[in-house]
């Protein structure tokens, strides 16, 4: 049996090695452990002619199912002068594709970890290898592992959705792309995504149990 493959990308102009070594661990931890679903894991350095627009057009990120955002990436690789945080493209990306799940990571002290997870500080540590394992399995592990059952969730209802010929066909395979990921160009209009969205939220309502 195929298993269902679910990508993980983390997006920085400066890649932390740290972060990104965790995220192998928990992908390979979980993938060790469940049968019907692999993870698979990428980075993202940001270009210096990146800006939100070109982001939007990489198959890495437009193709992923769990983002992590840091919160500055502009800050120093772009030459394009802006001053998007990760905050507010994750804002743009949630209008685009909805259903992809997000993350922000920050190298400051934050005040709502609900929607952020603040970076481990190696320089802090004696033996910054095994601390930040064990830092982000406190810190992040929850947010990827609610990510996760988020998009099974989602999933489960998109098959509830078909097997009982709620919709029709077109809507169906618009809604299926979209918690895939995009894999062309196509982006929506307005409209079309905002349709979307009211009928992804009745279907879900329609199956609380799925």
């Amino acid at each position: 049996m195929n298993k269902e493959v679910l990508k993980i990308c983390y997006v920085d102009d400066n890649i932390d090695p740290y972060l990104m070594s965790y995220i192998d661990f928990y992908t390979n931890l979980y993938n060790e452990k469940n049968s019907k679903l692999v993870i698979e894991a990428y980075e993202y350095e940001i270009k210096e002619d990146d800006t939100y627009k070109s982001l939007l057009n990489q198959n890495l990120i437009t193709e992923s199912n769990i983002l992590l955002l840091d919160s500055e990436f502009f800050s120093s690789a772009s030459k394009s002068n802006s001053s998007l945080t990760g905050e507010q493209f994750l804002i743009i990306l949630r209008k685009i594709l909805p259903f992809i799940k997000t993350i922000v990571i920050t190298q400051n002290e934050i005040e709502h970890p609900a929607l952020t997870v603040e970076k481990f500080k190696s320089a802090l540590s004696d033996n910054a290898e095994i601390d930040s394992i064990t830092y982000y399995n406190e810190k992040l592990k929850k947010f990827l592992d609610q990510s996760l059952s988020e998009h099974i969730e989602e999933k489960k209802i998109l098959k509830e959705l078909k097997r009982n010929n709620e919709t029709d066909e077109l809507l169906y395979d618009t809604i299926e792309m979209s918690l895939d990921g995009l894999e062309d160009d196509t982006i929506f209009e307005k409209e079309e995504l905002n349709e979307l969205i009211i009928l992804f939220k009745q279907i879900k309502e329609g199956f609380p149990n799925a």
